[in-house]
């Protein structure tokens, strides 16, 4: 998908949604009850799934070219999981 195709609406309308939910509902939620934590935590790792879901099979599997210039994507994809572990571990208690 070609992003200079998309209108702005499609290209700035996610980002939107997801600020404007933030600032509608952050400061309503009762973050000292657990069903309120739980619904952020599912919430934030539902994005981070579908990302990681686009960069896996629309970045990653797709990539074409000599053996460094692959082997470089996968290195970086490979940080980012970690990355990502390291998030999730911060979120036992």
């Amino acid at each position: 998908m070609n992003p200079d195709a998309l209108p702005l609406t499609q290209l700035v309308g996610p980002i939107a949604l997801v600020l404007g939910g933030i600032y509608l509902l952050a400061p309503n939620l009762p973050l000292s009850r657990t069903w309120a934590r739980v619904t952020v935590f599912a919430a934030v790792w539902l994005i981070i799934a579908r990302y990681l879901d686009w960069r896996f099979f629309t970045t990653v599997l797709a990539a074409r070219g000599a053996w460094y210039e692959v082997g470089w994507i996968w290195i970086c994809f490979t940080i980012e999981l970690l990355a990502l572990v390291d998030a999730l571990e911060h979120f036992q208690g």
